[in-house]
Order: structure tokens, then C-alpha cells, then sequence
């Protein structure tokens, strides 16, 4: 049986997540009878191979499970988790980065099991991401490189918190590879998503230029940027982007090669212009793993092997584009870096836009640390010097959007 007092016990909150109290009735109703064999050590001898789990990685899970087993309040959180997570899925709009993890007695004294629970959660949910791997043929090398990303995110986690595990920060991250929607083919990932409602791309008929728009109703400040972009509104001066079309004509802003997008709209020839890509366009969104270098050539073999992978192994959706969001789309970076950087060419293969972001994401790739005062970031690398300096000296970087355009099919 598991309760909701359980749950108050085990977090020791007397608060928790509304989706647990809408699953504990299904969990409770579903708890297997005996050892659930995802807590047992023949279970993760078994998946360790796909996973590539470290041996030291390993051993914290194996104990970990052995924590959980010894108390009932915690087999009950874990199964609740997991039917949330895998039986049916029911997190879609929550937070689960947020989910409280189990009380570990033993943290004051250097355990810290409670973090690494996350991890034998997620490894739960290994049988059903195999059904899909097995129902879209995916290979042997795909699914072992693409599930190395739980041990390089225990390492990460380690290297940032110096704690076990990886807490639900990159629990919730890591979900997307195993409910299938992530592969890494290559140097990059991909993740299976929609373009979103950022921009849409006509192309000319006769001479395949490009021009892309703004998505209607988005608010923009002067420079172009999306309004409330790092935190920055522009109030009254601010401005919404319109885009229209008659059996004639399509107006709309467009979009600068920085990923900017004019106040003063254009109008082009119907006639002339094809859409390309819009808004519920499906695309591979692009994910750059930490471990390796991002020389252009890597990056090249890696979109190729992406194109030929979803081709084969998606047949029946129709990929649009390749698209990224991140800092490392900051036009800014041209500015900063030579001309031969990797992140500079990596920037050059994607057409910009803006999107509604921040600057965490700088601090915590490129600093690997959480937002704090410009003096005290590190000066460990070229890129985290002349950031540094560029900011210090009153400069904003930002996350931007970008996409390349390629349709991916048969």
C-alpha cells in the first residue's frame, strides 16, 4: 500500500507534487507483489552494458537500491516515480526538476543517496525504452552512445555539486532519451521536436534565397530582440510583429542574418516565395554534448549520419530542418572569437533568430557554474576570458535560435 502520509514521511514535507497525489491511487493499485526486479543486482548486471555505467557509478546505484529496499516508505516513492515516469506517462508541463527527492540519514555523514535515487529511477524505465528501440531497429552502437549520457551526467553533477547521482536537475533532462525522443549519432545529439512558434521560412522559386519572419504576436524590444530577453523589457517601446497574406502579397518582419528581427515590415510577391518551414514543422532539435571536440569536420559527419538514421529509422515523419537554441547561437560570439573557432563555424552552418532566453545557460556550459557577479567567474580558458572581460566591460550575451534547413525523409 502506498499513502500519501508515505510520501510525507519519506520527503519529509508535509507538500509535495499535485501529480503524485493524482498517481498514488494507480501506483498503490499496481505495486507488484514481491522484489520489484528493478531494485535487484541481477537487473542493473543486466542493463549495465547499454548504459555504460562506470564501476564506480555502478556501486552507487547497487547501494542505493540497497537503501531503498530496506525501507518501505522509499519503495513506495520509487514506484509511484516510476509508474509516473514509464507505465503511463503522466509528467507532460510538470516540473519534475523540482520533485523533492527522499531524506537520507546518513547525508550529514557523506551519503547522499538521496541524489542518486533519480538515477535508479531513470534506469527503471529501461525495458520500455528498449521496446522502442527494438521496434525501430535502432543499432547497438546508437543506443550505447546515446545512454552514455547517464554516466557523463553523473560525472558533470559530481564535478558541479561534488555529490553522487545527478538529483532531478538531469533526471528531467535525461528523460528524453529514454522515452526515445533523443539519439546521439556521432559528435551531437538530436532530439525528435517541433520547430515552434518562432519563425516561418519562404524560399524563392527560382533562386532559392531565403527570408524568414517573425511568428505573429510576438512582442519585440528596439534592438529586435524578443521582449524579456535576459530579463530586460523595453515597456512602451516595445512592439508586437504582425505577418499577413493576400492571394497577392505575404508582409510580415523579417529576420536579420544576427538573429534580429525589423521593426519595418516587408511585403513580397506571393507568386514568387514557397514555405519552407513554420511553426508545427517537425525538426531534430540540436544538443552538443560536453566530452570531444567540435571541429567542423565531426559536426559534418554527425548531421550526415543524423539525415541517413532518421530516414531509416523514422520513415513516416517528415523532418524539416536541423535547429539549435542555445548560447551558442549568440551572433555575438563572431565578434569574440576568431573566425577558425569551432563554435564560430559550429554558429555559421544554422540562419538565426531570437528567442525568449537567458543567460544561465552561458554560466553554466562555458563557467560551469550558477549566475553570480562577473569578478568571480573563472578565467580558465579563452572562451571563459574573453566572455568574462566582454561582460565585465557591460556586454550581454544571450541564447538564440537557429536552424538549417534540409527535409529528411525517403
Amino acid at each position: 500500500m502506498i499513502t500519501l502520509q508515505q510520501l510525507r514521511n519519506v520527503v519529509g514535507r508535509q507538500e509535495f507534487p499535485e501529480v503524485w497525489e493524482r498517481n498514488v491511487s494507480y501506483a498503490a493499485d499496481t505495486f507488484p507483489v514481491g522484489v520489484i526486479p528493478f531494485l535487484t543486482s541481477d537487473y542493473l548486471v543486466k542493463i549495465r552494458k547499454q548504459i555504460m555505467l562506470s564501476e564506480d557509478h555502478a556501486r552507487m546505484v547497487a547501494d542505493t537500491m540497497d537503501w531503498i529496499r530496506e525501507s518501505d516508505d522509499r519503495i513506495g516513492l520509487f514506484w509511484l516515480w516510476h509508474c509516473i515516469l514509464f507505465r503511463r506517462p503522466d509528467f507532460r508541463g510538470e516540473k519534475v526538476s523540482i520533485w523533492p527527492v527522499p531524506t537520507d540519514a546518513a547525508a550529514a555523514n557523506g551519503g547522499n543517496r538521496s541524489n542518486v535515487f533519480p538515477v535508479v529511477v531513470l534506469l527503471s524505465g529501461y525495458p520500455q525504452l528498449l521496446e522502442i528501440y527494438e521496434r525501430r531497429n535502432i543499432p547497438e552502437s546508437a543506443i550505447v552512445d546515446t545512454l552514455s549520457a547517464v554516466d557523463s551526467c553523473m560525472k558533470l553533477y559530481k564535478e558541479r555539486t561534488g555529490q553522487n547521482g545527478f538529483g532531478t536537475f538531469y533526471l528531467h533532462w535525461l528523460l528524453h532519451h529514454f522515452h526515445g525522443e533523443i539519439y546521439k549519432l556521432g559528435r551531437l545529439e538530436y532530439e525528435i521536436t517541433t520547430l515552434g512558434p518562432h519563425v516561418r521560412v519562404y524560399e524563392h522559386v527560382h533562386n532559392g534565397s531565403r527570408i524568414a519572419f517573425s511568428e505573429p504576436g510576438i512582442a519585440y524590444r528596439e534592438d529586435g530582440l524578443v521582449d524579456g530577453t535576459n530579463g530586460r523589457f523595453d515597456g512602451p517601446r516595445s512592439w508586437v510583429a504582425s505577418f499577413s497574406q493576400t492571394a497577392q502579397h505575404l508582409e510580415g518582419h523579417p529576420v536579420t542574418w544576427e538573429g534580429c528581427v525589423e521593426r519595418e515590415a516587408v511585403s513580397i510577391p506571393k507568386i514568387e516565395w514557397r514555405l519552407v518551414l513554420e511553426p508545427d514543422d517537425a525538426v531534430l532539435s540540436v544538443h552538443i554534448p560536453r566530452e570531444g571536440k567540435l571541429t567542423h569536420e565531426l559536426c559534418g559527419e554527425s548531421l550526415s549520419l543524423a539525415a541517413a538514421f532518421f530516414a531509416a529509422h523514422y520513415p513516416e515523419k517528415r523532418f524539416h530542418a536541423f535547429t539549435c537554441s542555445s548560447w551558442l547561437m549568440d551572433p555575438q560570439l563572431q565578434f569574440l572569437l576568431d573566425d577558425s573557432s569551432n563554435l564560430v563555424q559550429f554558429q555559421r552552418r544554422f540562419s538565426l533568430f531570437p528567442v525568449l532566453g537567458t543567460d544561465e545557460g552561458l554560466y553554466r556550459f562555458v563557467f560551469h557554474c550558477d549566475p553570480c557577479e562577473i569578478r568571480l567567474l573563472p578565467e580558465n580558458t579563452l572562451l571563459q576570458r574573453n566572455l568574462k572581460r566582454y561582460m565585465a566591460a557591460g556586454g550581454s550575451m544571450r541564447s538564440a535560435g537557429g536552424y538549417i534547413l534540409q527535409r529528411i525523409e525517403e
